[in-house]
């Protein structure tokens, strides 16, 4: 990243902040205000729209220029929001999880999860990062999903081991004797971020406890889910040995 650009965003952002700071002191003073009448306060709230406007200009303003700087291509009169992910775009994950101001690249986390075949499961007003495949993977969608589950495995909430889990919401049903089925149900993805190993946590019907798979890396694990569609009856009897 250029030297002079990256000193003129990071300039672009600080104003930002005070620009901030200024609005929320004119909140204040409004509060304070109280039951006073209301041409009292017509200046302050002129001058808080005013303001909230500068801030919106100095924004998009703000965001595009990181947007491009980050390889991502956007229409002139278009929102950030729609940007492709192209190839080469590679935007900050730590400033997209942790946004420096509310709204900020607002869509753009979201739109890189879906766009990877995946799901964010957030519960509340809690900030824990939690990541799912949106569907059962496939030899088309495996190559993205694989890429979405690499890139945010830094910022995603880890368990008390260090690993992160990613729910897989993926099954398959097999017949056990004339008229019964079983299921294996995949439940999730238990990855080591440091060495890749990934253990596939595993419920079959009509057993109590889980049980897992192990693989070295987490492409041999989202490959197992690939080809789980197509295994037989007698695999998935081997498969439970």
């Amino acid at each position: 990243m250029n030297t002079n650009n990256t000193r003129s965003i990071n300039h672009k952002l600080k104003n930002l902040t005070k620009a901030f700071a200024a609005n929320e002191e004119i909140k204040r003073e409004l509060a304070l205000l109280g039951d006073t009448y209301e041409r009292d306060t017509l200046p302050l709230r002129a001058q808080l729209i005013a303001g909230a406007e500068v801030i919106k200009r100095r924004q998009t303003q703000y965001e595009r220029e990181l947007v491009t700087q980050w390889g991502g291509l956007i229409d002139p009169e278009g929102d950030i929001r729609f940007a492709p992910f192209l190839p080469g775009f590679s935007p900050d994950f730590s400033m997209l999880f942790n946004p420096p101001y509310p709204g900020f690249c607002e869509g753009m986390l979201t739109g890189f999860i879906r766009e990877h075949y995946l799901t964010r499961r957030q519960r509340g007003e809690e900030k824990n990062v939690e990541i799912g495949l949106r569907y059962p993977p496939t030899k088309d969608t495996l190559p993205l999903m694989l890429k979405g589950i690499t890139t945010l495995l830094p910022y995603m909430t880890k368990m008390e081991n260090g690993h992160v889990k990613v729910t897989a919401n993926t099954s398959i049903t097999f017949p056990v004797r004339e008229g019964n089925a079983a299921y294996i149900g995949y439940k999730s993805l238990v990855i080591d971020p440091e060495s890749g190993r990934t253990d596939l946590l595993i419920h079959v019907s009509g057993e109590e406890e889980a049980g897992l798979l192990s693989f070295d890396v987490v492409r041999s694990a989202l490959l197992h889910l690939v080809s789980s569609r197509y295994f037989t009856a007698n695999r998935c009897r081997k498969l439970l040995a």
